[in-house]
């Protein structure tokens, strides 16, 4: 049965996930209920992440796996980028050494430019 309500034709009569892990705890018991208990607590914690930092619009994009298109504003960048060997190198330094190398690498962009 709810791998019917799955296949469902019209998007609408398919179970959310929500209700996919209701109708799963029973089956498999009190260690799916933890993984999906923690699943939860950490997507809360990147969405409030993405909430401080970003505006409204761009967090709620950025949840949703949406492509955040580009906006001019005035005296304001936001740039995203992927260093290679970041997660390494920053995590042999403290957060105000992490900051201060990305700071000095845009700066350098910001030159380039």
């Amino acid at each position: 049965e709810c791998f019917q309500e799955c296949w469902a034709q019209d998007p609408g009569k398919r179970p959310t996930l929500e209700d996919l892990e209701m109708k799963l705890i029973p089956l498999c018991g009190q260690n799916f209920y933890t993984a999906m208990e923690r699943r939860h607590m950490f997507a809360n914690k990147q969405a409030r992440l993405l909430q401080d930092v970003f505006p409204e619009h761009i967090a709620a994009a950025l949840l949703a796996g949406k492509k955040v298109e580009p906006e001019d504003h005035a005296c304001v960048t936001i740039y995203f980028s992927d260093i290679v060997g970041f997660t390494t190198i920053s995590s042999k330094l403290s957060a105000q050494e992490v900051s201060q190398m990305l700071d000095r690498l845009y700066t350098a962009f910001d030159d380039l430019a």
